[in-house]
């Protein structure tokens, strides 16, 4: 019989990298290497500002995924095969706190199935981190702000969007009572930082991406409630890609300015729902609570009569739009949950604690009842894709009473976990 003919194999082909098969002499390198099942990759492009002039800034390291780049002349960057992440915990709910039982409370899942954490540094600037959802295939524009050190305020707030529409988004910040009267600082009185209501609006971006940077320089005793208006322009809460991100004093007798946390808006099909409410500031305890919800009810100031709330029912600097006048121009698209649009198609369990000692509810956006007087309480929100588990717990989120309560520590769970939050992200439990 006639030797067979074997084709020569190089001496290393059995070392191809991640091969998961045999090398067997009639099998060819190169279908060796298409075995292997390709990494799913994004891209992210972006431009580098000031919060506190808008200008384009040069040299910023941006890393996210483990890929990494430095802005240009114009503050432009751009990556590319950045790997899609895992599993973005998420929530909101309404109310936070009622002062009568029993306290019904609606909670929204606002997770992402897949997402990344994009990081920003500059010398002369805080860090800057937060999340960004991505998805295979797709190119995701950022506009990271970043804020300069050294600042001395109590508390400021940047505002950001991802593209050209909405063309207008506003911000506004109503106060408590300040020697007599309550506020309302928006691109209608922008208010002042060395005189009342010691908080003042930098600028009114109106041709969209912002930054709007609002700042607190001197607080009053009561609450503080932050809110972004959709003015004007088409696109919807999902496409805007709106984010606020909150720099606070690290100790409230003078430590420096440190980025204190990153809100998204929410997903809502509602076409009329043209207000996020981001959070409310307490004046006294300097504790952020957030809020972050979508509605149509427009936020006003206290009864109080005073030059702020009269500017704002008059209007004298640029015209109302339709959604000024209670219906956004933003034309709400997708499948709907109780208000809220979700992108968690590849999540299939939800499990939610809700601190009370009752048992845990597994629909994604239950409505809960509190039933006990005075109580303050943790939520804790799990979610899986079937292979991986993550969660979050936002301490102190629910309070039973007539006032807000006071954050004086955060305390780990006790089971075991990894804190993967940072300055910039509510801690984030990561479960082994």
């Amino acid at each position: 019989m006639s030797p067979v003919n074997e084709p020569e194999v190089p001496p290393d082909a059995g070392a191809v990298e991640n091969a998961t098969l045999p090398v067997h002499a009639n099998t060819t390198i190169s279908s060796i290497i298409d075995l292997a099942e390709p990494e799913a990759t994004f891209n992210i492009t972006g431009r580098i500002v000031d919060a506190t002039t808008g200008n384009a800034l040069e040299g910023a390291f941006i890393s996210v995924g483990g890929k990494s780049a430095n802005s240009d002349i114009n503050g432009e960057f751009a990556i590319t095969d950045v790997p899609v992440g895992g599993l973005s915990v998420e929530f909101s709910a309404s109310p936070l706190r009622g002062g009568d039982t029993p306290l019904n409370v609606s909670f929204y899942d606002l997770s992402s199935a897949s997402s990344q954490e994009l990081f920003v540094t500059l010398d002369g600037y805080i860090d800057l981190a937060y999340e960004i959802e991505c998805s295979e295939g797709s190119t995701v524009n950022v506009h990271p702000v970043l804020m300069p050190a050294g600042e001395d305020y109590e508390f400021t707030a940047v505002l950001t969007w991802g593209g050209e529409n909405p063309d207008d988004l506003d911000s506004w910040l109503l106060t408590p009572e300040i020697e007599g009267l309550t506020y309302k600082v928006y691109y209608g009185n922008k208010g002042s930082l060395t005189e009342v209501p010691y908080a003042q609006l930098d600028v009114d971006d109106t041709s969209s991406f912002g930054p709007e940077t609002m700042t607190i320089s001197q607080s009053y005793p009561g609450t503080y409630r932050y809110t972004i208006h959709w003015f004007s322009g088409s696109g919807t809460w999902t496409t805007a890609g709106a984010t606020v991100t909150v720099y606070q004093r690290s100790d409230w007798t003078g430590g420096d300015m440190v980025c204190a946390g990153t809100y998204y808006a929410p997903q809502s099909y509602l076409g009329d729902e043209s207000y996020w409410e981001v959070l409310e500031y307490d004046g006294t305890s300097k504790v952020v609570t957030p809020i972050n919800r979508i509605t149509s009810v427009r936020p006003t100031v206290s009864s109080s009569a005073n030059a702020m709330a009269i500017s704002d029912a008059v209007n004298t600097v640029k015209a109302d739009s339709v959604g000024d006048a209670g219906t956004t121009e933003c034309a709400i698209e997708g499948i709907t949950i109780d208000g809220i649009q979700t992108d968690s198609s590849a999540i299939t369990s939800w499990e939610w604690d809700f601190g009370d000692n009752t048992p845990v509810s597994y629909e994604q956006n239950p409505v809960h009842t509190y039933s006990e007087v005075g109580g303050i309480y943790d939520v804790t929100l799990s979610i899986s894709d079937g292979e991986s588990v993550s969660a979050l717990t936002q301490f102190a989120y629910i309070a039973v009473t007539a006032s807000p309560p006071v954050i004086t520590s955060v305390t780990p769970p006790s089971s075991g976990g990894e804190n993967t939050g940072d300055g910039c992200n509510r801690n984030r439990w990561q479960l082994f």
